[in-house]
């Protein structure tokens, strides 16, 4: 779990984690630069193109499926996302939908790593020998590191984001041309 975790606190929480938090306090403010800043920054840390493609894809469904269900539409961000203009990136449409859904900016970024982290050990119990009582003992004990790196994330700005997992990124650049997977990108 050592890796999950270097992974949560180097990786996402300093990039998805600030995005979400900011895309938060844009969407209050009504602040459609900020939100489209965000987003070009998101895109240009997203050093591999499946990377990029994941969150664009992530955020585009989330943010269908918000619509579809709750009716909300009509925001800004929204808006930039379908006309191409802005990616879609999945931290920032979270990040909107939780204020437009008064769901609090701690609780949105806490949230957010948790499913990430969560999703993340998930697929490495499938992977490896991990039965499903080990795979939700990983996720219990995941609490401090979580809050943790919400605590941190909340306290970062724009130009505050950063990844420092160099070999990830690397390998995720790497994955793109292999011809067999065992999970789909």
């Amino acid at each position: 779990h050592e890796y999950a975790d270097q992974w949560l606190e180097l990786s996402v929480a300093p990039t998805e984690g600030v995005a979400v938090g900011l895309a938060h306090d844009a969407h209050r403010l009504d602040e459609i630069d900020q939100l489209l800043a965000l987003d070009q920054t998101l895109t240009a840390i997203k050093s591999s193109r499946e990377a990029f493609e994941a969150s664009s894809v992530t955020g585009r469904a989330t943010l269908r499926t918000v619509e579809e269900a709750f009716g909300v539409q009509g925001h800004a961000y929204a808006d930039a996302t379908r006309s191409g203009t802005a990616a879609g990136h999945a931290a920032i449409v979270f990040g909107v939908y939780a204020r437009a859904h008064n769901v609090a900016r701690e609780t949105a970024v806490s949230a957010y790593l948790f499913t990430a982290y969560s999703n993340l050990v998930g697929v490495v119990g499938r992977l490896l020998p991990l039965g499903q009582r080990d795979v939700q003992g990983l996720l219990a004990d995941s609490r401090d590191l979580v809050q943790r790196c919400a605590d941190r994330a909340a306290t970062m700005t724009l130009d505050d984001i950063c990844s420092m997992t160099p070999l990830l990124e690397i390998a995720g650049m790497r994955h793109e041309r292999l011809t067999t997977r065992l999970c789909i990108s």
